[in-house]
């Protein structure tokens, strides 16, 4: 029987195809959010949000029950875990769209040449404040998404070299995930392992 169980509740989806037809969302969203990062420069969370919708929606037609698969995404989208990881990256992007819309770049720019702040002192105070962002949302890719308007523009202008910038970033993004406790990473781990 080509299946793959849902939960607790015993939903079984059966696909067109077999199983394998059940990796198609993971590949089209893999395919097209690189094509969007790659070919069109789209780094937002509005691009992998279509990418995901539209694997969802490629592997629709492969389904032999089609209310069945709805259920079962529902019911993923309602678990504690899942809903929580949405709610974060709502609440990341509207953090970073206030910050950018109030021009906090330029903010870390005139108050760096005030205290005298070199582009290679800002790399270090954006690992640290990158830490501290990512330590508080528990999800490595929301915090990369909010740090990088906000720390990479003023960190150029500053005179930081490109490369160490983002390394910080990203050094920085990963190392507070891994404190934090509420660690997306830790979390899923934890969910997988035996009781």
């Amino acid at each position: 029987m080509d299946s793959l169980k849902g939960g607790e509740q015993g939903y079984a989806i059966e696909f067109y195809g077999g199983k394998k037809m059940g990796m198609v969302p993971i590949v089209v969203y893999i395919i097209i959010s690189a094509g969007l990062a790659i070919f069109f420069q789209v780094y937002s969370m509005k691009g992998l949000a279509v990418a995901s919708v539209i694997g969802l929606f490629a592997d629709f037609f492969f389904v032999k029950e089609k209310a069945k698969y709805w259920k079962v995404i529902i019911k993923g989208l309602t678990q504690f875990g899942n809903s929580k990881l949405i709610f974060t990256f709502i609440l990341i992007g509207l953090f970073t769209k206030l910050l950018t819309v109030g021009n906090i770049g330029s903010g870390f720019v005139w108050l760096s040449t005030q205290l005298g702040i070199t582009g290679s002192d800002f790399v270090v105070f954006t690992f640290i404040a990158s830490t501290i962002i990512s330590m508080g949302t528990g999800a490595p890719i929301a915090a990369v998404f909010a740090v990088v308007p906000i720390f990479y523009p003023p960190g150029i202008m500053l005179g930081a070299k490109a490369a160490v910038l983002v390394g910080a970033i990203l050094s920085g993004v990963f190392f507070g995930d891994a404190m934090s406790p509420s660690s997306q990473v830790i979390n899923t781990t934890i969910d997988t392992q035996d009781p």
